[in-house]
């Protein structure tokens, strides 16, 4: 199924170090959207914290779907199939990562 997507455009090999670089910029606005007030307890820092994910997260949906669309112009059909795979991973990561803090707090 992989081949279905190669051809003559190298925008296909590029396409993880692009949505790799949506990661970061998604990163980076997620890390100015954490924040509390002074003297905060647990429960308002761990909830900054997951702002901060929540927002990264769809950011990095948002900027992969336009890149994907962007990248498979004229075969939308696999990219919505990988758009879908991303998500999946994304979805994936935050679960282990909530499920992580959940049982090593």
């Amino acid at each position: 199924a992989i081949f279905a997507f190669r051809s003559s455009n190298s925008f296909f090999d590029r396409l993880p170090f692009w949505i790799a670089g949506a990661g970061i910029v998604a990163a980076v606005i997620g890390f100015f959207a954490v924040g509390t007030k002074d003297g905060a307890g647990q429960k308002e820092l761990m909830m900054a914290l997951h702002k901060g994910t929540i927002v990264s997260s769809v950011l990095v949906i948002a900027f992969s779907a336009v890149i994907v669309n962007w990248v498979f112009q004229d075969r939308e059909y696999y990219g919505w199939k990988v758009f879908s795979c991303i998500c999946i991973g994304l979805f994936a990561g935050v679960m282990i990562g909530q499920v992580t803090e959940y049982f090593t707090s």
